[in-house]
């Protein structure tokens, strides 16, 4: 009960949470992670994606200063370079003209792919990111939707990409998602996995939220069952710049077959 307590006292008064969760000893702060985690998951049964992930960037759960959009330490410069750099060269390998970015988040990372002659489409469920988006950075080959892929129509373009999006939804939006992939010509998708050799569970379900599945000892493995899906090739595989809960975790980006 008083791990429940202060779960609800750190959305209400969350400088006092923090004093008291600041002056426990390590096994109960493990104890209550654990339990703010169910919680956050019982809540978000009952809630809309566009609810929850609006509540992420208006909390900064994911990193930034109070007011900022942030997408998390995934898209900080180091790793939004490395990836950037490797996304731009497959375009121009396989002369792409046209790309969608699907969750694209704070555009930390997709403002680094515009500019060298492609189209960009960044697509996400949040409408006040989205907003702030188009405000600052729409241009003629650059604009920004405000959509929910599992459901909505998504824009016309060669390459889509879904980086470390999955990762935060359940095995049904999943599935739905990746049939409506199939519009596109190259589909590159980047998530973040366990260390090499660890023993895991693959597609451990959830329910969509901040979370991935690394704190169940799992990730979305594309292709195992219940997705079944073809792997091209491995684009980019990167460490983690600070892993969930492994050393050794790794985000792996790769070429889906349509």
């Amino acid at each position: 009960m008083m791990i429940e307590r202060l779960v609800r006292m750190r959305a209400a008064v969350p400088s006092v949470a923090r004093q008291i969760r600041g002056a426990m000893p390590s096994w109960l702060k493990s104890y209550y992670r654990l339990a703010l985690l169910k919680y956050n998951r019982r809540r978000n049964r009952s809630r809309t994606a566009a609810e929850v992930f609006s509540s992420i960037y208006a909390d900064n759960t994911w990193g930034g200063g109070r007011g900022e959009f942030c997408s998390g330490s995934g898209s900080t410069a180091e790793q939004a370079a490395l990836y950037a750099e490797a996304m731009l060269a497959f375009m121009q390998r396989e002369g792409v003209s046209s790309v969608v970015d699907l969750g694209c988040g704070d555009f930390e990372v997709g403002s680094r792919l515009v500019g060298q002659g492609a189209s960009y489409a960044g697509v996400d469920v949040v409408p006040s990111l989205i907003a702030r988006n188009t405000e600052r950075f729409a241009t003629d080959g650059v604009s920004f939707v405000c959509a929910d892929i599992t459901t909505d129509d998504l824009p016309e373009g060669e390459l889509c990409l879904v980086r470390q999006v999955l990762q935060h939804l359940s095995n049904e939006e999943i599935g739905r998602i990746l049939t409506r992939l199939e519009k596109y010509h190259y589909v590159i998708i980047s998530e973040h996995y366990p260390p090499e050799g660890l023993r895991v569970v693959p597609n451990v379900d959830k329910v969509h939220g901040p979370d991935t599945r690394i704190v169940d000892g799992s990730a979305v493995y594309l292709t195992e069952a219940p997705f079944s899906r073809t792997v091209a090739e491995t684009i980019l595989s990167v460490d983690v710049l600070t892993p969930i809960k492994y050393p050794g975790e790794r985000i792996v980006s790769f070429l889906l077959v349509n």
